[in-house]
C-alpha cells in the first residue's frame, strides 16, 4: 500500500532512512507480538500468551523499562498489553491501548481519551448526555485536542444522526476522528513532557484493513483514507522532531 499510494512523508522517510521486510512469528496474536516487539523476547520468555492479560504478567524488560532505567522520561501510547498504567520515575506519560478495560492514565488528565474510546465502545452510552458530552469535549482541549478535530467530530455526529451511513463510512469516519485524537493528545504531551523516547501507536490502517482489504484491492476508499492521515501524523511528527529527531515505523 505504501509503494502504490502518494504518501509524501512515508516516500521520504524510506529514501533518507533504512528499510526492511518485518518477519513476524507463529502464533500470530497481536498482544504476544506487541510485546516481543517491545522486548526483543519470544513468548517462552516474556510470558504474554493472550488478550486477557495485564502489562505486569510480562516477565521481561520492554523498551519503556529499559529507558526507564537508564534515567529517561517515557511517552507510552497504546502500546498494547501495557495495562495497568503506572508513573515513570523521570517523567514523561502513559496512555494505555484499546485492551485497557478501563479509562486509568498518567497523569490522570489524560484519562479523557480513554473515556472517549470507552464510550464509542458502548455506543456512546457513556457520554450520553449533552452535559457530559460539553465537559468531556472540555477536557480534550485542556489535554491538546485541537479544536479541528473536534469540528470534524461535531460535523461527523450531525452526518451520522441526519444520514445514517452505511457501516464502511461509519467505520471509516469513527477511525479517523480516533486517529486525530491520538495525533493531537500525542504531539501535544510530547511538548508539555519532552520524554527522550516516545512511542505512539495508530490503528486505523489495522483496522479498516481488516475490514475492508477487498474494498481496496477494488479501488476503494476505506484504507487509502488511513494511509493518507498516518502519512499526515508521520509527516507532521518529523517536521516537529528536526534534523536530531529519530523515528522508527
Amino acid at each position: 500500500v505504501i509503494d502504490a499510494e502518494p504518501l509524501p512523508a512515508f516516500h521520504a522517510i524510506a529514501a533518507r532512512g533504512a528499510r526492511g521486510d518485518l518477519i513476524s512469528m507463529e502464533p500470530m496474536f497481536s498482544p504476544l507480538l506487541w510485546t516481543t516487539i517491545a522486548s526483543g523476547r519470544p513468548v517462552s520468555e516474556h510470558g504474554v500468551r493472550g488478550f486477557h492479560v495485564h502489562s505486569d504478567d510480562c516477565k521481561v524488560a520492554r523498551w519503556w523499562d529499559i529507558a526507564e532505567a537508564s534515567g529517561e522520561g517515557v511517552g507510552l501510547y497504546k502500546w498494547l498489553v501495557d495495562y495497568p498504567p503506572r508513573s515513570f520515575a523521570n517523567g514523561g506519560f502513559w496512555v494505555p491501548s484499546w485492551l485497557a478495560p478501563a479509562p486509568d492514565t498518567w497523569p490522570a488528565r489524560l484519562s479523557a481519551v480513554k473515556e472517549v474510546e470507552l464510550a464509542n465502545r458502548l455506543r456512546r452510552k457513556a457520554v450520553g448526555e449533552r452535559g457530559a458530552s460539553l465537559a468531556l469535549a472540555g477536557r480534550l482541549v485542556d489535554v491538546g485536542v485541537r479544536l479541528s478535530t473536534l469540528g470534524r467530530a461535531a460535523s461527523w455526529t450531525a452526518e451520522e444522526r441526519f444520514t445514517h451511513p452505511d457501516e464502511p463510512r461509519r467505520n471509516t469516519a469513527m477511525q479517523l476522528i480516533r486517529g486525530d485524537i491520538d495525533r493531537d493528545v500525542f504531539i501535544a504531551q510530547l511538548y508539555a513532557e519532552a520524554p527522550a523516547v516516545a512511542s505512539l501507536n495508530y490503528y486505523a490502517t489495522d483496522g479498516l484493513a481488516h475490514l475492508y482489504w477487498d474494498r481496496y484491492e477494488a479501488g476503494g476508499g476505506e484504507l487509502r483514507a488511513a494511509y493518507r492521515q498516518a502519512d499526515g501524523i508521520l509527516g507532521e511528527l518529523r517536521d516537529r522532531l528536526g534534523p536530531e529527531g529519530r523515528l522508527l515505523v
